[in-house]
């Protein structure tokens, strides 16, 4: 079975979009299958998303294929559901209410170098949190103010 990803080569944007090819395939079918050093993508592009798979129940499950050591959430600043195994809700916001850019987990001593998100309910307009190279707008900071 090949299991080589449809690419978007929009490599200026976030996230690299990757869809499995033929008919209905889980992601983790998908992973066993896989043919391309996903860890030298994610390094490249910076975000990954992996969109049209099947049996997304099992989210803590295939968040392991990526994910080596999972974190707990401390010191929580945001209202949030523990769903288990480590896995948790998004902040719970009205909807009505805009979640500034940041940066996850910066405050925290052991922060997470990976993050892993699953869309239960697609927002009907607009809803697609921002993704942003730090890297990139750290870079753009006056070196004075960085120093």
């Amino acid at each position: 079975m090949d299991n080589t990803p449809a690419l978007n080569h929009q490599t200026a944007q976030l996230p690299y979009i990757i869809e499995p090819t033929s008919g209905e395939m889980s992601l983790k079918q998908w992973m066993m299958g896989c043919n391309i050093n996903l860890e030298s993508l994610l390094l490249q592009h910076k975000a990954i998303l992996f969109r049209g798979f099947t049996d997304c129940d099992n989210f803590d499950s295939d968040a392991s294929l990526f994910l080596r050591n999972t974190l707990n959430y401390n010191y929580r600043s945001t209202p949030r559901k523990d769903l288990g195994k480590k896995v948790y809700t998004a902040t719970e916001y009205p909807n009505k209410l805009t979640i500034a850019q940041h940066c996850e987990e910066a405050y925290q001593l052991d922060r997470p170098m990976k993050l892993v998100y699953r869309c239960v309910q697609p927002a009907l307009q607009d809803g697609q949190p921002p993704l942003t190279d730090m890297l990139t707008v750290t870079q753009q900071i006056d070196s004075e103010v960085r120093a």
